[in-house]
């Protein structure tokens, strides 16, 4: 948990926070590192499923931040509340920059469109 983290490592987590894309943890990746190792798989799976066929992938919040990131600044997709459960629509081609196109968190009946998402973040 991360009371307990910070009880092993006062003040790690918070540093993190602050810094999420630089700070490597001890034994651990920034996100920059995560982002580069999501980014390589989503990218062979583009090779492999071309033509927008759609594939699913079922991953942890920050994973998808990672992905993200080709989308949106390393500021948005930190800011943004993917709560378990969560569905992301994004297009993805290997090597180009990725298009968000809608984010369903289930706190309402439709996804929000990625001109929304934008906006709520600028806002935040």
């Amino acid at each position: 948990t991360f009371a307990e983290l910070d009880d092993q490592m006062p003040g790690a987590y918070e540093a993190w926070r602050n810094d999420p894309w630089n700070l490597h943890p001890p034994e651990g990746e920034s996100m920059t590192d995560v982002a580069e190792r999501v980014c390589k798989v989503l990218d062979a799976l583009a090779e492999q499923y071309p033509g927008h066929r759609p594939v699913a992938v079922v991953a942890h919040s920050h994973v998808i931040r990672a992905a993200l990131s080709r989308a949106l600044s390393k500021t948005e997709v930190m800011n943004l509340d993917l709560p378990t459960g969560s569905i992301v629509s994004v297009d993805w081609g290997a090597g180009s920059p990725a298009q968000l196109n809608w984010i369903h968190t289930f706190a309402s009946d439709q996804p929000t469109l990625a001109g929304e998402v934008k906006r709520l973040l600028a806002t935040s």
